[in-house]
């Protein structure tokens, strides 16, 4: 008689946000740089990580600069603030531009995310974002962003690149 095989449990933090894992553990999450990796030790860190950077960005960074890069020191600071309350971070200057690079592409996909509500709406409805945190002056912001002439050239000419691709990359 031959027995199924043993199901695979979840350990005591599989799964979970990074608040339960440090109510859980009672500690912050320490997150080091691995070369091996280029970036943090483990896939399912690299998750959570990117993950929260993302949850802070929407919540807690404006959105009133057109790239990361070009954003005030003290907005940056909201940034690593926000990942204080549950991280441990070692930061050398391989995690710091890990860390920026990740920043200025999730910063750059909540925009594109934004535009992409604003087209569909064509600027009169206001993303529930905004409203319940009381943001609306960056969403009138990114309204006249969207609206330059500088803004609409550059989406013009990214627009006409993609549709010159023969085959679109969507392996991750």
């Amino acid at each position: 008689m031959t027995y199924p095989p043993k199901k695979r449990a979840k350990g005591l933090i599989k799964g979970l946000k990074a608040e339960e894992i440090v109510h859980r553990t009672r500690k912050n999450i320490e997150v080091k740089y691995d070369d091996s990796v280029y970036g943090p030790q483990t896939k399912e860190l690299n998750n959570l990580l990117i993950k929260d950077i993302g949850r802070v960005i929407r919540n807690s960074v404006a959105m009133n600069q057109p790239t990361w890069w070009e954003m005030k020191e003290e907005e940056r600071l909201k940034l690593c603030t926000g990942l204080s309350i549950c991280y441990e971070i070692e930061y050398n200057q391989e995690m710091y531009d890990w860390l920026m690079k990740v920043v200025n592409k999730t910063y750059t996909s909540w925009k594109a995310k934004l535009h992409m509500f604003f087209k569909h709406y064509k600027g009169e409805k206001v993303p529930k974002e905004f409203v319940q945190r009381g943001r609306i002056d960056e969403w009138n912001w990114l309204k006249q962003h969207f609206l330059s002439p500088q803004f609409q050239k550059l989406s013009a000419v990214n627009l006409a690149n993609r549709d010159k691709l023969t085959m679109h990359h969507h392996t991750g």
